[in-house]
């Protein structure tokens, strides 16, 4: 808070949730981030961290975690959170283990959702095309070719808000049209294992009324069909996003029945490496307030905001989700640590939860160093 209140801190700008890449030291990583995700620890020159007697290999796709350990230390501002750390066993395969609060309640996650419209993308053109890269594929008003735009640019605009926020929500409304409703709410459930509410917008309207994807020399791969679906809100759980950001990152570590259907590393990689350009930037000032930044090499930070006020309840609300991975140096040997995460928090003042959020994201972070969690 004093951090807050030193930088004039309002409810239009926070010092962490609006903080941007540009401040980041870890801007310059961007370029790096789907390369060290890939790696496995030994071939980054590093141990995996090891298990603390609830590990297990993730499930298979459509099926939940058996065991979730109680996080009764978050605060009580955090309403929801669900976090995944990972260990490698000794043939050196990624195993997790699993922390929850109120993990599995369906509400609203804001913009924090966003990615899940990307990853579905992905799912769907890698089952048509597995041949496919989605960093050379555009994205353009059907039958239009002068509006085409490349989809990673449109992925970057939905997470950076450097365009604005009615370009991210446009272009996250837009990705959603590529599939009906039901499409998208099925194909969450399916790799969730868990009901959700999944057919709504993001209050804007769509870039493309009528979007299509296609390559670079003009060839269709995918249309919005004609047949939207109905509509509705947006209610997953804080482990829906959890879920879908273990099988996106830990990709390259999971079998092939653990990962996200049709989805191929090489468009994954595309998506990961938008979120990096994430303007919160708690991460980063856990890291630094810790004291442990320049003992930690290879950081990936990769993760989604999502805020607003609940019109019926007039409190403020803050979702962040993501990936967390870096080399830990502290101990003279590198130690992979690894963490997918999501955690929604809620008072009456923003600004007040923008430094709550912080701190407990440094919380996380300093117990996953100190090999608590």
């Amino acid at each position: 808070m004093a951090i807050e209140r030193a930088e004039g801190s309002n409810g239009w700008h926070m010092s962490f949730l609006d903080r941007g890449l540009e401040s980041s030291p870890y801007a310059g990583n961007l370029g790096e981030l789907p390369a060290w995700l890939a790696e496995t620890p030994a071939q980054g020159g590093a141990v995996g961290a090891g298990a603390l007697g609830h590990d297990a290999p993730l499930p298979v796709a459509g099926q939940r975690p058996e065991e979730v350990a109680d996080l009764p230390w978050l605060h009580g501002d955090i309403e929801n959170a669900s976090l995944a750390v990972a260990s490698w066993d000794e043939e050196g395969a990624l195993q997790a283990r699993w922390y929850g609060r109120d993990a599995e309640e369906n509400d609203q996650h804001w913009s924090a959702t966003k990615h899940i419209q990307a990853l579905g993308l992905v799912s769907l053109l890698g089952s048509k095309r597995p041949d496919l890269d989605l960093g050379d594929l555009l994205i353009r008003q059907a039958g239009e070719p002068e509006t085409a735009i490349p989809l990673t640019e449109l992925l970057q605009d939905i997470v950076s808000y450097d365009e604005g926020v009615g370009r991210s929500n446009s272009g996250a409304k837009t990705l959603g049209m590529l599939q009906s409703t039901t499409e998208r709410e099925e194909r969450l459930e399916s790799w969730t294992g868990k009901d959700a509410d999944f057919r709504g917008g993001y209050g804007y309207g769509p870039i493309f009324d009528q979007p299509e994807i296609v390559t670079a020399d003009g060839s269709v791969v995918a249309t919005a069909p004609e047949q939207r679906g109905p509509g509705g809100p947006n209610l997953v759980s804080a482990y829906d996003l959890t879920r879908v950001m273990g099988m996106a990152a830990w990709h390259p570590h999971l079998a092939e029945e653990q990962q996200i259907p049709g989805a191929s590393w090489k468009s994954l990689e595309d998506v990961l490496a938008s979120m990096g350009w994430d303007s919160a930037r708690y991460v980063d000032v856990a890291l630094e307030r810790l004291g442990v930044a320049d003992q930690l090499q290879d950081v990936v930070v990769a993760t989604k905001l999502g805020h607003g006020i609940r019109s019926a309840t007039g409190l403020a609300e803050t979702v962040y989700t993501g990936v967390v991975q870096f080399d830990d140096l502290r101990t003279g040997s590198a130690v992979r640590r690894s963490m997918v995460f999501t955690l929604r928090g809620e008072h009456d003042d923003p600004v007040e939860l923008d430094a709550r959020i912080a701190a407990e994201v440094t919380e996380i972070l300093r117990r996953v160093l100190a090999d608590e969690l």
